[in-house]
């Protein structure tokens, strides 16, 4: 099936015909609640560091020796934030031949750091994956 291709019943049959499919299984987001919360590991802190501004000779105390001096300026960077959320999917498995249900499964995940779509998307499908496996669904 092409994603141009409109999700039907019958394409989902010409599908599942053409691979020799025994049965369909479905996901559905019941709920996806997204937020964000200011970082507070060492990687998404924010950091203090010194811009050198210039460089020259001064006397006294900071030029002591002849040693060129680096002007200063204090710089503070932002902290990352990051992204928190929780998604709530079913998963129903169905019979090709009559399209009967055959087992359901309820997965809600929570995180505190989604890195992207695409992270979360594998930690939700490894979780079900998982699930399937220990009930003996898949081989």
């Amino acid at each position: 099936m092409m994603q141009k291709d409109a999700l039907t019943r019958a394409n989902i049959e010409r599908v599942v015909a053409a691979a020799h499919a025994d049965a369909v299984l479905t996901s559905t987001v019941v709920t996806m609640q997204m937020g964000s919360q200011q970082g507070n590991t060492r990687d998404t802190r924010g950091t203090s560091y010194y811009k050198v501004t210039g460089v020259g000779y001064v006397t006294g105390d900071l030029g002591a020796y002849g040693v060129p001096v680096a002007f200063v300026q204090l710089d503070t960077t932002k902290p990352i934030p990051q992204i928190t959320g929780s998604v709530h999917i079913i998963t129903k498995l169905f019979d090709v031949n009559d399209a009967k249900l055959l087992y359901t499964l309820d997965t809600e995940t929570k995180s505190d750091d989604i890195q992207s779509s695409s992270s979360t998307i594998d930690t939700i499908t490894g979780q079900i994956g998982d699930k399937l496996d220990r009930d003996g669904i898949i081989l």
